[in-house]
């Protein structure tokens, strides 16, 4: 019943245009998947919209590619076939998520409630379906801690074998979202020595098939991170602005946001909210297992689960909310858990449905009244313009966009490649030379000019002037 509701409720709009939540984000991969489609290269791919070289590689295209080969495969737009892949990997994580519970040692019944929670979970519901990798990530990432655990329980190179592939894939795909469930299989690991053997000698005969899981992705990463900083180098408008050495201090934040309200406060309100429906219900799941003595290690490790990565990643999860996508199953955890205690120790028969059908009806109560709002929307934004440019354009022509960073939107949608210079430099400026050098003069066609910059008329007249633009405006927006 609740697979069928999630289906029913994730498919609404499942064609609308990906200008919803974090669209900047979402046409980013997308125009990335659209020149993948249209026969150029994979894995230095195309995100062309801080000019040339149009390379600026992010995350290994895995989900791009898999979206790219079911539109050109199918019927599906772009758009339809990124949401239909993100939903397919939403889906068929219940399996390693199964297989995960189960060999960490939690009942049918924990297991079956975590799921049950899990295709209820406004943030899984609604970012499963956007134009994101997050449900990859977080399949993958399901797939090598349950291939873990399984090799710690039972042995065999089959899951040695899993496990690389799947914490490799991720690796490269995301690895932020790897991290929390690497940390996991390494917990879980521990504590299999410390029941076996002496936890200082290491004497079991499974660290290597360990190493191999949980070092190899790792490896990946890192050779990874190092292609696509070579490729951003190249480009003189990304080379000092989205390489792994200027992101980094961006992407962890600083000590003082880790003991800030906001923080804690999106932790509470926005995190945890919109992992269990209703914020309540994880205060109360919360002080019922920690009332009863017996579950507060469980609890403790769960909690240290779901926290960890926002306490590492902290900018990331505050500025992106679709981050906790990797770590609010942990949330879920503790909710399952405490339910299952709550029901085994009254009849459980007798308030099970019960219990279900108030947590059904407030999951889908918190997502109807908020992430279902801008599923139901098909907001324009930037696609009047970029309509516009399309039919003012020809496809090989390139766009010099000043006012909107380098959202890929206004690219995307006109289909054209982009020179966005995000810091409204002077042609004169070094960098803006080399980059319209690269590109070539003669390709940039039309320029678009929004926000403050409009006033500028001096700014604007050097572009006009330079590329000998007719001066009449060919469309506004007011």
């Amino acid at each position: 019943m609740t697979l069928v509701t999630a289906v029913i409720l994730t498919t609404v709009g499942l064609s609308n245009l990906i200008l919803d939540n974090h669209y900047f984000r979402q046409t980013q991969t997308a125009i990335s998947a659209y020149y993948i489609r249209s026969g150029g290269p994979f894995l230095a791919y195309q995100t062309p919209v801080l000019g040339a070289p149009w390379s600026i590689p992010f995350e290994f295209p895995l989900y791009q590619g898999l979206a790219a080969w079911l539109s050109k495969v199918s019927t599906l737009k772009l758009e339809t076939a990124g949401r239909v892949v993100g939903l397919l990997f939403y889906f068929f994580s219940l399996i390693p998520l199964r297989v995960a519970l189960f060999n960490t040692g939690f009942t049918k019944s924990q297991t079956i409630l975590t799921q049950t929670l899990f295709l209820l979970s406004p943030i899984y519901l609604f970012y499963s379906r956007t134009f994101l990798m997050e449900s990859t990530a977080f399949f993958f990432s399901l797939g090598s801690l349950a291939a873990a655990t399984s090799y710690i329980a039972k042995g065999g190179n089959r899951f040695i074998a899993i496990g690389v592939v799947c914490g490799v894939a991720v690796a490269l795909v995301k690895i932020t979202t790897l991290f929390g469930f690497s940390v996991a299989a390494l917990i879980f690991y521990l504590h299999h020595l410390q029941q076996t053997s002496s936890l200082w000698k290491f004497r079991s005969n499974k660290i290597l098939g360990m190493i191999l899981i949980l070092g190899l992705p790792v490896l990946a990463g890192v050779g990874w991170t190092k292609f696509a900083d070579y490729h951003k180098s190249l480009n003189p408008l990304a080379a000092q602005f989205i390489t792994s050495e200027y992101l980094a201090q961006w992407n962890f934040g600083t000590l003082g946001q880790r003991f800030s309200g906001e923080f804690w406060g999106i932790v509470y309100h926005r995190m945890i909210a919109r992992a269990v429906g209703i914020k309540e219900f994880f205060v109360v799941a919360f002080l019922l297992l920690a009332w009863a003595k017996v579950y507060r290690p469980k609890l403790g490790l769960l909690l240290f689960l779901a926290l960890l990565p926002p306490l590492v990643f902290t900018n990331l999860y505050i500025v992106h909310d679709y981050y906790a996508y990797a770590n609010s199953v942990f949330f879920l955890l503790i909710v399952a858990l405490a339910l299952d205690v709550f029901l085994e120790r009254l009849n459980q028969q007798k308030y099970l449905v019960l219990t279900m059908a108030v947590l059904v009806a407030a999951s889908l109560f918190t997502y109807v009244n908020g992430f279902f709002k801008s599923q139901l929307r098909n907001p324009d934004k930037g696609y009047a313009m970029a309509i516009q440019i399309k039919q003012l354009t020809k496809p090989d022509d390139t766009i010099l966009i000043y006012g909107r960073d380098w959202a890929a939107d206004v690219p995307f949608y006109s289909e054209r490649r982009a020179l966005m210079d995000r810091e409204n430099r002077s042609l004169r400026s070094k960098e803006m030379e080399v980059s319209i050098n690269l590109v070539g003069q003669q390709n940039i066609t039309a320029m678009l000019v929004c926000g403050d910059i409009v006033s500028d008329m001096a700014f604007i007249h050097e572009k006009l002037d330079f590329f000998g633009f007719d001066k009449n405006i060919a469309f506004s927006s007011e």
